[in-house]
This record gives structure tokens, C-alpha cells and sequence, in this order.
């Protein structure tokens, strides 16, 4: 990058817990990592609808919507992005087979609190920062 400034990887986290919102972005949140935090489907589609992020965490339930709607909303728009869905139903395995169908990269379960969010996460990130490099 030009001036030795590295490209901001953008990540949108969708949770209608504000307490496990808080906790995700406090995880996530790093150098060269701009995190945008909603509370809500409606709040989530707007932002999906004007701008453009490398990696999407959806939580499975958002209110009388889920997180499978975004996800078909965002490939609509854009196959490439990365997304993981977060769930206390992770076992499900109808809801894992439609999201990872959809393109999710994979459904953890709630809480996510682990250092294995953040491994598959910034393991997206190092994935990113190479193809940008290139």
C-alpha cells in the first residue's frame, strides 16, 4: 500500500443481545480491524445495502427475522464476503446444513467466547491481507 498504510479489514458483527455484541467486538477488536456493531435486522440491512465488509458475524435470531436472511440478502450483493453464523443452536443440524448451503463459513455456537472465534476469524483476516497484498 502506498505510503506503507495497510487497508482496514471491515467486519460487521449482528447481534440483538447488546451484552454478547459488546463482548464480540471487544474480542475482535484489533490493528488495522474496523468493527461496525447493530443490534438489529433492520440496522444490519442497511449497512449490508451500503457498504462492503470482508466479514460478517450473524447472530441466528435477530428479533422476528434471522441471521439466514442476511446471509441471502449479503450473496445477493456479495458472494465473497466471509460469514459465520452465531447461534445457541449450532447443533441443529438442519440450520448448520442451510447456512453453510448459503455460503456461511461455518455456524459456532453461543457463547463464542473462545479464542476459536478469534482463530477462525483473524485466520479469515491473514486470507484477506494476502489476496490484497497480491
Amino acid at each position: 500500500c502506498k505510503g506503507g498504510m495497510k487497508m482496514r479489514m471491515r467486519i460487521l458483527v449482528v447481534d440483538d443481545n447488546i451484552d454478547i455484541l459488546d463482548v464480540l467486538v471487544g474480542l475482535l477488536s484489533k490493528d488495522g480491524v474496523e468493527i461496525e456493531a447493530v443490534d438489529s435486522y433492520d440496522a444490519a440491512q442497511m449497512l449490508l445495502l451500503s457498504r462492503e465488509y470482508e466479514c460478517d458475524l450473524f447472530d441466528y435470531r435477530i428479533g422476528k427475522y434471522n441471521g439466514l436472511h442476511l446471509l441471502r440478502l449479503l450473496r445477493a450483493r456479495n458472494p465473497k464476503t466471509r460469514v459465520f453464523m452465531v447461534t445457541g443452536d449450532a447443533d441443529d443440524p438442519a440450520l448448520r446444513a442451510e447456512a453453510l448451503r448459503l455460503g456461511a463459513e461455518d455456524v459456532l455456537h453461543k457463547p463464542v467466547f473462545s479464542a476459536g472465534l478469534i482463530a477462525k476469524v483473524f485466520g479469515r483476516l491473514r486470507d484477506w491481507e494476502e489476496r490484497k497484498t497480491l
